[in-house]
């Protein structure tokens, strides 16, 4: 009985450690066990920018002409790539004012560029007088749990303050 209460409280400490808040060039994001930083893949592309990268185990930059899509995906894993333009209006038209579009992220097959046929979604806002992109990009034989967490840890992006 004794050992069924201790495996209790560590279970108990490591749910309750909770999500880890990665922050960088102004914006922050918060993970669950086994999601990580990645460093944004070298590009040529100045506006946007590149602010925030996480993903499961294995991902890692590849050398593409495409930055939101410079990422080797795990088959089962996923990854958010956080890009940020130079201001509002710079990556054409307005994007809401507000962090309601984090809440309706639409997953489908269509892609992102160097990435065609592949499960993934994005959506835009401004925050902070700059337009943020925000995109999930998902595994081929990613789970239903891997692909939940990636769209709540889309929910989470807000400004580092």
């Amino acid at each position: 009985m004794r050992r069924v209460i201790v495996v209790a409280m560590v279970s108990s400490a490591f749910a309750a450690a909770g999500p880890t808040t990665i922050a960088g060039n102004g914006v922050k994001i918060s993970v669950p066990a086994g999601w990580h930083r990645v460093e944004p893949a070298p590009t040529a592309i100045t506006d946007p920018v590149t602010v925030l990268v996480v993903g499961t185990h294995g991902l890692r930059p590849r050398l593409v002409p495409c930055e939101v899509s410079a990422y080797r995906i795990p088959r089962a894993g996923a990854a958010i790539v956080v890009v940020r333009w130079r201001t509002e209006t710079s990556g054409g038209g307005r994007p809401p004012r507000s962090r309601r579009p984090l809440f309706h992220v639409v997953l489908d097959a269509l892609g992102f560029e160097c990435r065609p046929n592949h499960r993934g979604g994005a959506v835009e806002l401004s925050l902070g007088r700059h337009a943020y992109q925000v995109n999930v990009l998902i595994g081929d034989g990613a789970s239903q749990r891997t692909v939940d967490q990636a769209l709540g840890i889309v929910r989470t992006f807000d400004l580092r303050r």
